[in-house]
């Protein structure tokens, strides 16, 4: 099935090159939130069958509030000079999951917040951060189909699901894993905002 990543939103833009250490094991905390520095800009960093990734206002912000039960959270990540077997290779060996790498080297990763700082030490590769609203496709409530960063966070997403005054329809672990559930209009970005969701889309099963 063909993926695609949508991100249009203030987002952190920052040159990276290589990293200064490994992964944490999920031991990284969510800071407090904070936006400083923007800038208004318009640029497509990339446009592939995999991952478009359009940056609009470029800020300075932090993880989303709710880092999964690993301390992880999504991120896109691209370079200008890597391939993609390059980029996945770097990327792996500072402690990141590669979930998804496209032709034109943009990488959506699982992260936690050490692995990103280890990233942001140097100058190759572009750290872009997944807010709730980058994760959220159009007109999607009601009736959704809730993506979670790793099979692992299936049974978590589902609580969470009824937390919010949501119902769960169905659950898939293996293949292509999903929660899919009927939630309230509100509910739908106060759940993006986890760590544990990658992606919530219009169920249309």
């Amino acid at each position: 099935m063909r993926r695609l990543l949508h991100i249009c939103a203030a987002m952190a833009l920052v040159a990276v090159s290589g990293c200064s250490g490994g992964d944490d094991g999920g031991n990284g905390t969510a800071p407090s939130a904070a936006v400083t520095n923007e800038v208004t800009v318009t640029r497509v960093v990339a446009v592939t069958n995999v991952v478009t990734v359009t940056v609009t206002n470029l800020v300075d912000e932090t993880l989303p509030r709710i880092p999964s039960a690993r301390g992880t959270a999504p991120y896109a990540i691209s370079s200008a000079t890597l391939d993609p077997a390059r980029l996945a290779a770097l990327l792996s060996g500072c402690g990141a999951r590669v979930m998804e790498c496209s032709a034109g080297s943009v990488a959506l990763v699982e992260a936690s917040e050490r692995t990103v700082a280890s990233l942001r030490s140097g100058s190759v590769v572009s750290v872009h951060s997944l807010f709730p609203r980058d994760k959220v496709a159009a007109n999607a409530g009601g009736r959704v189909s809730i993506v979670p960063l790793s099979s692992i966070d299936v049974k978590r997403i589902a609580e969470a699901v009824v937390e919010a005054g949501g119902k769960v329809i169905g659950v898939v672990e293996s293949g292509r894993p999903e929660v899919r559930a009927e939630l309230p209009y509100g509910a739908v970005r106060k759940l993006a905002g986890r760590g544990d969701v990658r992606r919530i889309e219009r169920d249309e099963k």
